[in-house]
């Protein structure tokens, strides 16, 4: 089986960090996510590596103000072929500002992200992947305790 792991990263204010994937359409959005490498030790391993490697955010940076990290529900079957998205909602309530920016790239040619945006989880719905939107009432019931 072929899973694609990522991170509903959830600011103070309650917004969802979203990504744009270079060269999709303008309307395509998602969040932070990507395949297990073999030196993944598990799957939070995974989320917080694509989490740097596509928005520059860095786990051991945040970590002392990160108020909530849960694995969200059942693994969810993704669209993108026979793949299964395995999903944690983290909420950071730290002040950083972030320097997004993507540091992974596609055949060392250019990035796998080019366009964040932080959004409203009622916009995320019509924004990001239906596979992730299944996501978004754990996502909310989470982000409101």
């Amino acid at each position: 089986m072929n899973y694609t792991i990522g991170i509903f990263f959830i600011r103070k204010d309650n917004k969802l960090l979203i990504c744009h994937p270079t060269g999709h359409p303008l309307d395509v959005w998602t969040i932070p996510k990507g395949m297990p490498d073999e030196d993944d030790k598990d799957y939070f391993a995974t989320a917080i590596r694509e989490l740097y490697e596509e928005t520059n955010i860095s786990y051991n940076e945040i970590k002392k103000d990160v108020a909530n990290i849960l694995r969200l529900g059942d693994e969810i079957p993704y669209k993108s072929g026979k793949k299964i998205l395995i999903a944690y909602y983290l909420k950071y309530d730290g002040d950083l500002e972030f320097n997004l920016k993507c540091n992974s790239f596609v055949h060392n040619e250019f990035p796998e992200v080019d366009k964040f945006k932080w959004v409203e989880l009622s916009e995320a719905s019509n924004l990001i992947h239906e596979s992730q939107r299944k996501a978004i009432p754990f996502v909310i019931k989470w982000t409101k305790w």
